[in-house]
């Protein structure tokens, strides 16, 4: 509105001192040519100097009033958006999905697609102590047993029932060793993951196969990189060593010692074998639900 009257006073005012620099000159008779004086001329001069100064200070007005107006209006319009605001979210990388379940810490099976929680050093002893004594370990030192007493081997407490619960208390003592060197002791020492990661369907079936066979030989290391299974390896040796303490006499030897040591590492790929496929068993038996 304040750049429409300035506009209409430049339009009136103007032309009135043009008609006003007209009519200050003197005249003769009309339809003739004006005559000028010195007077007159310095008047007319003054008036037009006056009549540009006055163009200028109307022009400059309306100009600053434009920009005024115009600065009002851009007030009122929403801000830009910032380079913040177009910024889209970052995604998780394509091709790899966040698993949603999250594996126990007393868990010693990872399964498929689980994610596995970072264990502390406290955490990995209760974990091997855990699994020693869990359902399926037990199952395991009878089965170690009773095999031993049906073979008559080593050790050698003869074949009557007594011979069974020695075996058992040294199959149970031996187990206990084992896991307390590997998963207790040398496991975060070394900073390796004592944990089996099973494979699961979605990779070929004697993949799954070299891969628990190959466990006792390979693990992970706290990181998830592949490294020699050191904890399992000089963990076993120990206990195997430490057999010569409460084994019968007739077993106390290096050739024995060897035997034992290489009867546990076979045990070991047995029992990863049977963790990579326990599930889908029970599951095709109808004793387990699908996740």
């Amino acid at each position: 509105m304040n750049l429409n009257l300035r506009s209409w006073s430049i339009s009136f005012f103007v032309p009135a001192l043009f008609g006003t620099v007209l009519v200050a000159g003197p005249r003769t008779a009309q339809g003739q040519d004006r005559i000028f004086s010195p007077a007159a001329a310095r008047t007319e001069t003054m008036l037009l100097a006056s009549s540009d100064s006055a163009k200028e200070f109307f022009k400059s007005v309306a100009v600053s009033d434009a920009v005024s107006s115009s600065s009002d209006d851009t007030e009122d319009l929403p801000d830009a958006p910032s380079a913040v605001a177009l910024r889209e979210p970052v995604s998780a990388p394509r091709g790899r999905v966040e698993s949603t379940h999250v594996a126990s810490t007393l868990t010693k099976n990872v399964p498929a697609g689980w994610t596995a929680q970072p264990l502390t050093t406290r955490q990995q002893v209760v974990l091997g102590i855990h699994n020693l004594y869990s359902p399926r370990g037990i199952a395991g030192m009878v089965f170690a047993a009773g095999y031993s007493q049906l073979a008559n081997g080593q050790p050698n407490y003869g074949s009557d029932t007594d011979a069974f619960k020695k075996r058992l208390g040294a199959v149970i003592l031996r187990d206990t060793t084992e896991s307390l060197f590997s998963d207790a002791i040398l496991a975060p020492m070394l900073h390796e993951d004592s944990r089996y990661y099973v494979q699961g369907p979605q990779h070929n079936f004697f993949y799954r196969i070299a891969y628990a066979a190959s466990r006792p030989l390979i693990t992970r290391t706290d990181s998830g990189d592949s490294t020699v299974n050191g904890s399992l390896l000089l963990g076993y040796a120990a206990s195997s060593v430490l057999t010569n303490a409460y084994y019968p006499s007739v077993n106390r030897n290096f050739h024995d010692t060897a035997s034992t040591y290489g009867g546990s590492l076979g045990g070991a790929a047995l029992g990863f074998l049977l963790n990579e496929f326990h599930d889908e068993v029970l599951q095709t038996l109808h004793l387990e639900k699908k996740d």
